[in-house]
């Protein structure tokens, strides 16, 4: 296992643990296919082929605290890895973001829907022969999806995310656009 998805992994058990036995939270984990239209670098576009995405998060239920039901404010730890096509140079992206959604009860055997978005740090990582760097840079986030009961204490889920990133500079090569389109499915669990 390399060293990011280890940190990732990491993080993860890290933030769920030290929120434990706390009513109102709530802790994910998820996982998917990635994709991209394309990379801009310097002003032209690179093809990118489909990747994955890993993550967790980490929320707590603003019921009690707005007065008002469905309000939840989320921690997300996101990783994406994504590999340049015809190239040996691979694409990835960590992000930590803090994000505010609201979640609707559908009526239908506590199917609910949700939507929100969020915004925070966004690394964007080149790694190959060609370029090999990094850059963090503010993003923001947009997230909708649908969850169901699983057990009493634990809800699966599928959602969509899209995300985008302020352009990054990596190895000297100016204006190089993030963007990413991310299914991934999950399971919530109430702690």
């Amino acid at each position: 296992m390399n060293f990011r998805a280890s940190f990732l992994v990491a993080a993860c058990a890290a933030l769920i643990s030290t929120t434990a036995n706390a009513q109102g939270w709530h802790a994910s984990i998820l996982g998917g296919p990635t994709w991209s239209p394309h990379i801009n670098i310097g002003g032209g576009t690179r093809k990118i082929d489909d990747g994955f995405n890993a993550g967790g998060r980490v929320g707590y239920d603003l019921d009690n605290w707005l007065g008002m039901s469905g309000f939840a404010l989320d921690t997300d730890l996101f990783y994406t890895q994504s590999s340049f096509r015809g190239l040996n140079d691979r694409y990835s992206s960590l992000s930590l973001m803090e994000n505010l959604t609201y979640r609707v009860n559908t009526g239908f055997s506590d199917v609910s829907l949700y939507g929100g978005g969020g915004i925070g740090a966004y690394r964007a990582m080149i790694d190959g022969p060609s370029l090999n760097g990094g850059s963090t840079v503010m993003g923001w986030q947009a997230i909708g999806g649908i969850e169901f009961p699983f057990t009493r204490e634990a809800r699966m889920f599928g959602e969509y995310r899209y995300q985008n990133a302020h352009d990054v500079n990596i190895g000297g090569v100016n204006r190089i656009s993030n963007t990413s389109n991310n299914v991934s499915v999950g399971v919530k669990f109430d702690l």
